[in-house]
């Protein structure tokens, strides 16, 4: 028994191994009911992503000073 299970969590080691290996060249594997769907998204491309002017900025805590 201790072997089956030594080997599960070998297999589970080396699968995130390979996720993130994949993830890092732009792979990704989404899980969902229906199956699984497998999406490639070149990362040369999209360089312009998640970058600072792409986030929204802040709601401000203090109103009183906003103009009307």
């Amino acid at each position: 028994m201790w072997k089956l299970w030594k080997s599960i969590k070998e297999w589970g080691k080396d699968w995130n191994h390979l996720q993130k290996e994949l993830n890092d060249m732009g792979v990704f594997t989404v899980y969902h009911t229906y199956g699984a769907s497998t999406h490639y998204i070149d990362m040369t491309l999209n360089t312009h992503i998640n970058t600072a002017d792409d986030k929204p900025s802040s709601l401000q805590e203090n109103t009183r000073n906003i103009k009307k």
